[in-house]
């Protein structure tokens, strides 16, 4: 297999796209063939290649290295995962759940010497991706200084924010995946590009401190995709696998409910109906009581985009520290019992604060003039058109 098979499948203007955001440019009159060719040759030169596969974490460049001396059978999700960065970047094929190098890849990498520096750099760049994540999902804006907290919480880890600001602007430039205000030294998602959005999102989040994460956690949520570590998770999760054996069903439902929580594209009230709802779980009054108030405590446990990566329960801790009357998360809280009437109308909901109901206002969706960013989780179908979930296929 040779590179140009992996564009095979794509459309003219999406290897345009591909090709225009890589940064080459006088294009546009090109066939689909001279694109491909034209996107080869770029990616099979020896500084692209260096500067694409120094992106890679140690899991990744691991998949890569064993892939270049034969195809790799991903049997996990980490593998699936980590092939799925190496895909990104371009120097992969995956079939079967098999990484497959193509051959002139593998000529190229086997033909050049790296750097002298070229690991300790990969670790460098590689951390700073990591970090963006976090960045992406947790936060949306930041201030570049911020990204350079996260960034420092890796031992051996230590850059200013100048040395972060040059760090992204080595960046290749369809990776990045931020607008770069230098003059303001912030960085922005491009899923906030739009200012209408962008200034939701600001508004939301005005007068929220940045939540400071563990390195730890900043890896997890980079690796797992969510970080659904808290006892009500825990619990949820267990309610779930009494009342089925698909393991796997159970663990997309947790996740996809943390990344609707977390990135506000559902309101708390579209999350618990969508569970109430899953095909197959019978539940009796009693039952759904339970579930109303295991998501009450999912959705107060579960960091959130709009509270600059805190919990409802942390916001409120936090403006209870300043005495301050202000709800944590909305400025008009619903009683509980109205919340939850429009599900289990005799609910007995016991208002054990603190306790911030599932709102309706205080997302993206919720905003009557504004537009969700178009974010593919991993349980939606596949842009690809393939019919598989996001994860199963070109999520991988």
């Amino acid at each position: 297999m040779l590179l140009n098979e992996l564009f095979k499948d794509y459309k003219k203007n999406e290897i345009y796209d591909f090709v225009r955001e890589m940064g080459i440019k006088g294009c546009s009159s090109y066939t689909k063939p001279k694109l491909i060719e034209t996107a080869c040759e770029f990616l099979l030169d020896k500084n692209t290649m260096e500067s694409r596969l120094g992106l890679l974490t140690d899991e990744e460049f691991s998949i890569f290295e064993k892939a270049v001396n034969a195809p790799v059978a991903l049997n996990s999700f980490e593998d699936e995962h980590a092939a799925y960065e190496v895909y990104e970047v371009g120097y992969i094929g995956i079939a079967d759940s098999t990484a497959i190098v193509p051959d002139d890849v593998k000529e190229a990498y086997l033909g050049f010497s790296k750097s002298d520096n070229f690991d300790e750099k990969r670790k460098r760049f590689s951390w700073l991706k990591v970090c963006l994540h976090f960045v992406e999902n947790m936060y949306g804006t930041a201030p570049i200084e911020q990204t350079a907290a996260l960034y420092n919480t890796k031992t051996g880890c230590r850059e200013s924010a100048e040395g972060i600001l040059e760090m992204l602007k080595s960046f290749p430039a369809d990776k990045l995946g931020m607008n770069i205000d230098e003059k303001n030294m912030t960085i922005t998602s491009k899923l906030f590009e739009d200012k209408e959005v962008f200034d939701y999102l600001t508004e939301e989040q005005s007068g929220k401190p940045f939540y400071e994460p563990t390195y730890a956690q900043i890896n997890t949520l980079y690796k797992e995709m969510y970080l659904c570590d808290t006892i009500a998770y825990k619990k949820f999760k267990a309610f779930l696998l009494e009342r089925t054996d698909e393991v796997e069903d159970v663990e997309d439902i947790v996740s996809q409910v943390w990344f609707d929580l977390s990135s506000g594209t559902k309101t708390g009230q579209e999350v618990m109906q969508a569970v109430i709802n899953i095909d197959g779980l019978e539940l009796s009054k009693e039952e759904t009581d339970e579930l109303l108030k295991i998501l009450q405590e999912v959705n107060n446990s579960t960091r959130m985009l709009f509270n600059r990566g805190y919990t409802p329960n942390e916001v409120y801790t936090l403006n209870k520290d300043k005495k301050s009357e202000a709800a944590p998360v909305v400025k008009e809280v619903p009683k509980p019992e109205e919340i939850m009437s429009a599900f289990a109308p005799e609910a007995d909901f016991e208002n054990n604060a603190p306790v911030f109901p599932f709102l309706q206002h205080s997302n993206l969706n919720a905003a009557k003039t504004v537009t969700a960013p178009k974010k593919v989780y991993p349980n939606d179908p596949c842009p690809c058109g393939s019919g598989k979930k996001y994860k199963k296929c070109c999520g991988r």
